[in-house]
């Protein structure tokens, strides 16, 4: 059982710190790009659905992913396999290089631990713990809000 919780508290521990990674290098390029003296091109519309994939589904995703990790780590992977679908679609070939996949790593985690995390049962009040004596459901006796017995 420690053990069990051990490595929940591990792989969570793993995603925070590497989605946190993550998500400040991308904003960091996102920033850089928003705030710096630019003399490209703007995107073109077909640019732009790219760009709603990756990076702003990824930076979204994991951001949810520190709240709620399995919806998360789903919108994550979910903007990651949506991109490169686009980008094939667009260009006739995946990506180049491990770069993309590394950014959303982290969701991998998030996903694992949202699935460790979710053995418990949620309650009506979406909470994922077990009964307890802090915690007993209503229609549970001995909760506090029945008729005296």
């Amino acid at each position: 059982m420690a053990t069990n919780e051990t490595s929940r508290g591990i792989v969570r521990w793993a995603a925070r710190l590497t989605g946190g990674c993550s998500l400040a290098f991308m904003l960091f390029f996102v920033g850089a790009h928003i705030f710096g003296d630019s003399q490209g091109p703007a995107p073109t519309a077909a640019e732009w659905v790219g760009l709603a994939f990756f990076p702003t589904g990824l930076i979204v995703g994991l951001a949810i992913a520190f709240f709620r990790p399995k919806t998360g780590a789903l919108t994550a992977l979910a903007s990651f396999a949506a991109f490169y679908v686009w980008h094939f679609a667009r260009a006739g070939d995946l990506p180049a290089g491990p770069f993309f996949a590394l950014l959303t790593a982290p969701a991998v985690l998030f996903l694992i631990s949202g699935l460790l995390d979710g053995s418990a049962t949620p309650d009506k009040g979406g909470n994922n713990r077990e009964p307890g004596p802090s915690n007993k459901r209503p229609e549970e006796p001995g909760c506090g809000l029945g008729t005296a017995s």
